[in-house]
């Protein structure tokens, strides 16, 4: 979150004015939040701030960090780099290297360039050593410097309305490239969401067939298994009649060998009758 604030004092003799602007280049804060805190540093700052001090963590630098020149030329114009002054904290951490050492055998690439934006002028500052007043003299004096190469000039409001259209412009690119974001953005969830919409239409569509082919395949074993029980059914029924047929045609066998006997025997009994008959006159 960026909130610009106004401090006043006196140092060495000279009364200081100092304008904090923490995350003012933010590149993520929407425009008019931007333009707003722009607007008010400037008003803080009136008639004008001799020097624009870029503060830098010494060993860590984000792209953010390194490109805030190129977005104060922007803001401002091209002339706020002749205002510009680069503060390197925790200048414990050199550890005896000098900090023009330093920045001579740094590889960032994007560092050197933010330096030389700034006419090679740069300092650090001792975190661990705050009473060190020598270190804010420094700063003083090279402040005294920037004021001396523009002729003590302020960067003056007429300076930074020179550089309104561009900031106008410049906005207006911002906006311009955030509503092709916008709709490019808009876009591609359209297209995701079509493509999702289409393979879950097809996921359904391959599930509903899937559902319809076991549902054939349960009917089909259903049938079968219905037609194997009715032919089973039938053929134990034709198997239990057949054996019904046959035991019923063994027993009338056995009825009519019955009956044969039967009669067989009567007419033995009968004829044993009419030969004992026969014996007596």
């Amino acid at each position: 979150m960026t909130d610009c604030k106004k401090g006043v004092g006196e140092v060495d003799g000279r009364s200081v004015a100092v304008v904090d602007t923490p995350g003012l280049f933010d590149t993520s804060l929407p425009n008019k939040q931007v333009v707003d805190e722009i607007v008010k540093c400037v008003s803080l700052s009136s008639p004008g701030p001799h020097v624009f001090v870029i503060v830098l963590s010494l060993g860590r630098f984000t792209k953010e960090e390194t490109d805030t020149v190129d977005l104060i030329k922007k803001i401002f114009g091209p002339k706020a780099a002749q205002f510009s002054i680069v503060l390197f904290t925790r200048g414990d951490e050199l550890e005896g290297e000098s900090i023009e050492d330093y920045v001579e055998r740094s590889k960032s690439a994007e560092l050197k360039k933010l330096i030389r934006d700034c006419g090679n002028r740069f300092l650090s500052f001792n975190n661990r050593e705050k009473q060190d007043r020598t270190q804010v003299s420094r700063l003083l004096n090279m402040i005294e410097e920037v004021k001396n190469s523009n002729q003590g000039r302020y960067f003056t409001n007429s300076m930074f309305e020179e550089a309104e259209m561009s900031i106008k412009k410049r906005m207006e690119e911002i906006m311009k490239e955030r509503e092709r974001e916008i709709h490019a953005q808009r876009e591609e969830l359209e297209a995701k969401y079509e493509l999702e919409k289409e393979n879950l239409m097809k996921r359904l569509e391959e599930e509903k067939q899937r559902a319809d082919e076991e549902r054939m395949k349960m009917e089909n074993k259903f049938r079968e298994t219905e037609e194997k029980l009715r032919k089973e059914s039938e053929e134990k029924e034709k198997t239990e009649k057949k054996e019904r047929e046959k035991e019923n045609q063994k027993r009338s066998e056995e009825e009519k060998q019955r009956r044969a006997e039967y009669i067989k025997k009567i007419l033995e009994m009968k004829r044993e009758i009419d030969n004992q008959r026969s014996h007596f006159p």
